[in-house]
């Protein structure tokens, strides 16, 4: 029994759970560029810029910025592979809630909202492939530059919160 408590113990100790929040504040702000690009690909005609042919060159600049913050903030190749592979998801269900949002879109009648989901995803799937490969090679990329500035000395930026400590 003491021991089953102690495995339940380190399964929620602090370092895993800001591990935990660190992978999904990441991934949400993955999702949130992608959510807001696949209702852009959708409905460009309503969304800021407002153009009638979406660029796919902007979306790929702004993913692959994300995808090096990512990568640099991250602290393995699992964990940046997982942050990639939900800020897609949490960008579909973005962009799906942004399509029928009435705010947004009040002339939309929702007769069936989830089969609404076939529009994001139909219109979008350029960008989620897109995303998949920048959010991949530039996140990998990312961890790469954090490794090397680690390895001459620079101290990461979870780690900083510790130097600034009082020795006890």
């Amino acid at each position: 029994m003491a021991g089953r408590m102690h495995k339940i113990k380190a399964m929620f100790s602090k370092a895993s759970l800001m591990r935990v929040a660190r992978v999904l504040i990441l991934s949400l702000c993955i999702g949130i560029v992608i959510g807001y690009f696949s209702f852009h690909m959708t409905m460009p005609s309503v969304s800021v810029p407002q153009t009638t042919n979406p660029s796919l060159a902007v979306a790929a600049v702004v993913l692959l910025a994300m995808g090096l913050l990512a990568g640099m903030l991250s602290d393995s190749l699992e964990s940046m592979t997982i942050e990639a592979l939900l800020g897609i998801i949490i960008g579909i269900m973005i962009g799906w809630v942004l399509f029928i949002s009435p705010t947004v879109n009040p002339d939309i009648v929702l007769p069936n909202p989830t089969g609404y989901i076939y529009n994001i995803l139909h219109s979008s799937l350029p960008l989620i492939i897109l995303a998949i490969v920048t959010l991949f090679i530039s996140g990998f990329i990312g961890g790469m530059v954090m490794e090397g500035m680690q390895a001459k000395g620079g101290i990461s930026v979870f780690d900083r919160h510790e130097s600034f400590k009082k020795p006890e």
